[in-house]
């Protein structure tokens, strides 16, 4: 078995910070792609959406992390049968061909399993997702459990990063003395991307089996993730206009809580559940 590693969909923020960060630790990788420029390093054009028998052959690897999918959840909600088509049904018969060749398969899912009623909810705890999202990831993990020792789900919360287009147009827009209006009744545990890439990595590298959640300490309303970055930047916290996001036409679920319990993550891998003012005060400090 080679010692390559394979991210399927290295075009997306998570697959090429994660491809990114490999190809700078010298670490062989190929990267999946459905654009048509070509990134660095080894990859192999494919599109998650072709018939399973037009895919491509895959090279053999030690490990391969699952990032090509939908991951907007109105999307999901308009269209159910065809982002299932390939939020599930593609993605599993992917993992599944995967490791039939003895690939250790890494398979990315969301705190949304859970209808957020109570906070830090346990891996070992039933999930009961809220949203067509959440339904096709716990869809995904329960065919995920069927690979056994070469199978990992990593459940995630909302991830940060210096690039996120919400944050920045609000900066732009306190900068610019206009007012923004972030809901003050939903919330979320930002985990930083860098944080989010490492544990991923190395619970690749490592071919660590099992059920990983990676989450802030605690909840923040965006709301409050506004004040925070506005007292960071010195930009006028009088310019937030807080409002309800049950004002939202077709939101499908607003969870009390976002938060996930860590400790297997912590003992596991070296991730450390931090507090979320301070993860946004490190993410945007630029």
């Amino acid at each position: 078995m080679s010692d390559r590693l394979l991210i399927v969909g290295a075009d997306g923020l998570l697959g090429r910070s994660l491809h990114q960060h490999w190809i700078a630790g010298g670490v062989p990788v190929v990267g999946t792609t459905r654009r048509l420029e070509v990134g660095v390093g080894e990859v192999i054009r494919f599109d998650l959406a072709t018939p399973v028998e037009q895919w491509p052959p895959f090279p053999r690897c030690q490990a391969a992390v699952l990032c090509a999918g939908l991951t907007n959840g109105e999307q999901c909600r308009r269209n159910p049968e065809g982002t299932r088509q390939l939020n599930v049904h593609q993605t599993v018969r992917l993992a599944e061909n995967l490791a039939r060749q003895g690939t250790f398969v890494v398979f990315i899912s969301t705190n949304l399993v859970f209808d957020g009623t109570k906070p830090h909810r346990r891996a070992d705890e039933g999930v009961s997702p809220m949203t067509e999202y959440g339904r096709q990831k716990a869809e995904g993990e329960r065919a995920m459990a069927g690979l056994g020792r070469l199978g990992a789900v990593v459940r995630l919360t909302k991830v940060f990063h210096p690039g996120m287009a919400l944050v920045r147009g609000w900066q732009r827009d306190l900068a610019q003395r206009r007012c923004i209006a972030p809901f003050d009744d939903l919330v979320c545990a930002p985990v930083s991307l860098m944080a989010v890439v490492e544990a991923i990595a190395t619970i690749t590298q490592r071919c660590l089996p099992g059920l990983w959640q990676l989450s802030a300490r605690a909840d923040i309303s965006y709301a409050d993730v506004a004040r925070t970055i506005a007292r960071q930047k010195n930009l006028d916290g009088k310019l937030i206009c807080p409002v309800s996001c049950r004002s939202q036409e077709g939101l499908e679920h607003v969870p009390l809580h976002t938060t996930l319990d860590t400790t297997a993550a912590e003992n596991g891998v070296g991730f450390k559940a931090e507090d979320p003012v301070e993860i946004i005060q490190r993410v945007f400090t630029t």
